[in-house]
């Protein structure tokens, strides 16, 4: 039986870390890409600007990314080839990198994409949504060449753009770090937080092996495995996993809940956590007491006492 191959294009360097746009010089630098250094950096309204601004790319001209226009993408293509160009690097989120992909297809040159923000599928496809005066429309292009994706600036991205796309889930991190999305919100530890919200099917969370993790279905029904996890209940999923595979089982919402192992062995009972049951008995009598050690809550209510 003869074999059937088929060529997928990728990109040739792909960077995902905290503080990967410093890379991007180097990037440009490479011959592959651009043998004589010319080279224009395309910025959308939001980060774009800070982070050329910090970084130290001879001869690179500066070009504003307003919207997601088709009329915008025209434009900047038109300049591009005027300007004799060998490379383009787009640095926003998906309107602006969308702009840039079709720019540089118009002007017959290679694209780097530098994503900060997560909520678009836009980074490395060959496609470019872009707005017209009578909608939306998709337009083929050429993949970019590289892909950096900052973890420090997707951080910096709103609550709403800390999102991510997994199979057949959306994942929302709360806080920490999962699958390329970051939350902006403070963690004084490490550990993460998300929110995973499918209309069912299956989709695998990639997971640090460092974290012990714990899985908590809010509605609807998922599968660890074989095992069926429905509201009510806690999976408890250890340590040392890197992936974790679902399958949802219709409208499903979770939490997704890890962090660094505490080292040592905790007894729980109620509202109290201690290191053994003596401590926990304690905890509990000195509540009942009114010790000083809770503190004074400011409320007409009357404290409820501990089993």
């Amino acid at each position: 039986m003869p074999l059937l191959a088929r060529m997928l294009a990728a990109p040739m360097v792909i960077d995902v870390r905290p503080g990967a746009v410093a890379s991007l010089g180097n990037v440009l630098a490479d011959r592959r890409i651009a043998t004589s250094g010319r080279v224009a950096v395309a910025v959308g309204p939001s980060q774009g600007d800070s982070i050329a601004a910090e970084l130290a790319i001879e001869d690179a001209e500066i070009f504003r990314v307003p919207d997601g226009t088709h009329d915008t993408a025209v434009q900047l293509g038109k300049r591009l080839r005027a300007g004799h160009y060998e490379a383009l690097a787009g640095i926003g989120g998906g309107r602006t990198i969308d702009v840039t992909k079709f720019a540089a297809n118009m002007a017959g040159i290679p694209m780097i994409a530098v994503a900060t923000n997560l909520a678009h599928d836009g980074i490395a496809s060959p496609t470019s949504s872009l707005e017209h005066e009578s909608g939306k429309g998709s337009y083929g292009v050429m993949m970019p060449v590289a892909v950096l994706v900052d973890l420090d600036r997707v951080r910096c991205a709103p609550q709403p753009l800390a999102t991510a796309g997994i199979g057949a889930a959306r994942v929302t991190v709360l806080i920490g770090e999962l699958a390329g999305a970051a939350s902006p919100t403070r963690a004084d530890t490490p550990l993460v937080g998300a929110d995973l919200a499918s209309e069912g099917g299956r989709f695998t969370v990639p997971l640090d092996p460092g974290f012990e993790h714990a899985l908590v279905v809010l509605t609807g029904s998922l599968a660890v495995g074989d095992t069926p996890v429905v509201p009510g209940h806690l999976a408890y999923l250890g340590q040392g996993r890197e992936r974790l595979a679902l399958a949802a089982e219709g409208t499903t919402r979770a939490l997704l809940l890890g962090g660094e192992p505490l080292g040592e062995q905790i007894v729980m009972s109620w509202n109290f956590v201690g290191r053994s049951r003596d401590e926990v008995a304690q905890a509990a009598a000195d509540w009942n007491a009114g010790a000083e050690r809770f503190g004074e809550v400011d409320s007409d209510l009357a404290r409820i006492p501990a089993p």
